[in-house]
């Protein structure tokens, strides 16, 4: 049986922004500045839990893996027909060869955070999953000691 999903149009920085703020007293227990920029009236379709996910997803690991007195911060922009959101960290960053297993669910790994967080290895790769599902792309740039840019695109709604 296929799973069904109840798609609706969706403004993405309403989202983002409900997400966040959910965050920020996690972020303000470490001392970590969460901040956003995010562009107006970009619509898409989504199944919203499956969005929200991601987002929560890249958040926590953000604020898991970035020190005391860090900052994180949520861009959305329009990106020809994407929407592009990056989720960007000043943490522990990661090697070349962790990022290229990092969606891979085989792979499980999973990784103390700054405060021995725990972690179950999942996340990415689900949130893989979701993004790819609404017909988007997800990918990291990090460098060890100087943090990690989580990117993902979701097509934008051509009329709202």
């Amino acid at each position: 049986m296929a799973n069904q999903y109840v798609m609706v149009k969706t403004d993405l920085g309403e989202l983002i922004l409900n997400v966040a703020s959910n965050h920020l007293v996690k972020a303000q227990q470490k001392h970590i500045h969460l901040s956003w920029e995010l562009e107006e009236d970009i619509w898409v379709m989504t199944e919203a839990g499956m969005i929200e996910t991601v987002i929560r997803n890249l958040l926590t690991n953000g604020i898991k893996f970035t020190p005391e007195n860090g900052k994180i911060e949520i861009k959305l922009q329009k990106r020809d027909e994407q929407a592009l959101i990056c989720v960007q960290d000043t943490g522990a960053g990661m090697s070349a060869s962790k990022q290229k297993t990092l969606f891979d669910l085989n792979a499980n790994q999973t990784t103390p955070g700054t405060q021995n967080e725990k972690g179950t290895g999942l996340g990415l790769p689900l949130t893989r999953e979701f993004v790819e599902q609404h017909g988007g792309q997800i990918w990291v740039e990090s460098e060890l000691e100087k943090g990690s840019q989580f990117y993902f695109t979701l097509p934008i709604l051509e009329k709202v």
